[in-house]
């Protein structure tokens, strides 16, 4: 059988095709973009501003509760702040997570899919240390995995987080939490698909001067039935914000003018003679607008004033 010797410029062109064949087969293996649809539907999961902000409302109540229940339980002061509240991918969340850390598989019923509860060790160490009855100024230890006996200790902490969680949330839904599976390293804890949109609530958790974060980890799929309850639960938590925000009430019994000379030498005691009457009607200022005039006087043994005039 004979053999062909091919040319150079047979070779060269075997090669070309060669190349081109592959990066077609590339192109055809790598993940397709999201379709219209696929997008549609990511869109109708997320979140408006209204759910939002009742989602913050909900955890800055949350944290407030959780800082009181944690200063009782630990004897000590704990300070439980709402850091963020974004909407992300579960693998952006994972990502931003430093390992070792407490990550905990959450089931709160009646929702089928995992929440995500994470709290830095960097914190959980002083709690841990005032559960086992420490009182001397706390030093850090470097990050590292709980031991058993420390995870234990940290389930009366975690038990505190998840009622108070339960509490925050039953003006929406009543929740059942519990804590179904612990991992140290997120990575490895494969609770939720990486392209799961989610809502990942941080907190700074402040206990005996040291400073970490928790995090809630919400898939939106688990909450997404509930959009018209949390655009509520805003409209009707502004509107009580609107009836019970406070403003400045100013009233000027009386105006005077002195020389800075007069103002620097004032000392205990000393009288400033105005042109006011006693009887002359004072005005009452409301966030600096001048709204009222009324009359100065005493109510119960302190000083008061009685409207008498809407400007």
């Amino acid at each position: 059988m004979s053999r062909q010797i091919l040319s150079q410029a047979e070779v060269d062109s075997l090669l070309d095709n060669l190349e081109a064949s592959t990066k077609e087969t590339l192109r055809n293996t790598m993940v397709a973009p999201e379709s219209g649809e696929d997008k549609d539907v990511h869109a109708s999961q997320q979140l408006g501003e209204d759910q939002l902000q009742a989602l913050r409302r909900i955890h800055n109540v949350f944290g407030k509760r959780l800082a009181a229940e944690l200063s009782t339980a630990l004897r000590g002061h704990v300070e439980v702040e709402l850091a963020s509240l974004i909407q992300s991918s579960y693998g952006d969340f994972v990502e931003n997570i430093e390992s070792p850390t407490y990550f905990g598989a959450v089931q709160a019923a009646p929702f089928t899919v995992p929440w995500i509860l994470e709290i830095s060790p960097v914190v959980l160490y002083p709690m841990i240390d005032r559960l086992l009855g420490g009182r001397h100024v706390y030093r850090p230890q470097a990050r590292r995995p709980l031991t058993e006996i420390e995870l234990r200790l940290t389930s009366r902490i975690t038990t505190a987080i998840l009622t108070e969680l339960a509490n925050a949330w039953e003006s929406i839904v009543l929740l059942d939490v519990s804590i179904v599976r612990i991992e140290s390293d997120p990575h490895l804890a494969r609770t939720l698909p990486s392209n799961e949109l989610v809502v990942q609530i941080g907190f700074n958790i402040t206990v005996d001067s040291i400073q970490d974060t928790a995090h809630i980890c919400i898939p939106l799929r688990s909450i997404e039935h509930l959009h018209g309850e949390l655009a509520s639960a805003f409209s009707k938590s502004a509107a009580d914000t609107a009836d019970e925000s406070t403003v400045e009430l100013v009233v000027t019994l009386a105006e005077a003018t002195i020389t800075a000379k007069e103002f620097k030498g004032l000392s205990v005691g000393d009288i400033i003679m105005t042109d006011t009457k006693a009887t002359t009607p004072v005005g009452v200022s409301v966030d600096g607008t001048e709204r009222f005039r009324a009359s100065p006087g005493a109510s119960d043994g302190k000083k008061a004033v009685e409207i008498k005039d809407v400007l």
